[in-house]
């Protein structure tokens, strides 16, 4: 497989993800907190991660009580170094239980968005 071909197939790839992806509105007052490169790892010497994950924990939280939309860009798990995700789950379970939180408020405000356009 010739290296144009590969590269088509991305393409058609990522216009699949673009075009079903949820689109989101914003505005002056919308409050978003952009995260990237957490490396969460499963807590051994490499976890770059451990050493700030009450950081993460206190602010995320924060941001959580303030309403924030909370958008994670890439590279939240080391999932090069670690086969396993339920090991870094296990490691960073509080963080990974004030995401869920924010999933879920961030799916409420999209629906009360939605309802509010009618």
């Amino acid at each position: 497989m010739g290296n144009l071909e590969v590269d088509k197939n991305k393409l058609e790839r990522l216009s699949r993800v673009f075009h079903s992806s949820e689109e989101i509105l914003f505005d002056d007052s919308s409050r978003f907190i952009l995260m990237s490169d957490c490396h969460r790892g499963t807590g051994d010497w490499a976890d770059t991660f451990a050493k700030n994950q009450n950081i993460f924990f206190v602010a995320l939280n924060h941001y959580y009580k303030e309403n924030y939309i909370y958008i994670e860009l890439g590279d939240g798990d080391e999932l090069w170094q670690n086969s396993k995700m339920c090991d870094i789950m296990r490691e960073h379970f509080d963080s990974f239980w004030l995401m869920k939180d924010f999933i879920y408020y961030t799916v409420i405000m999209i629906l009360q968005k939605e309802i509010n356009r009618f």
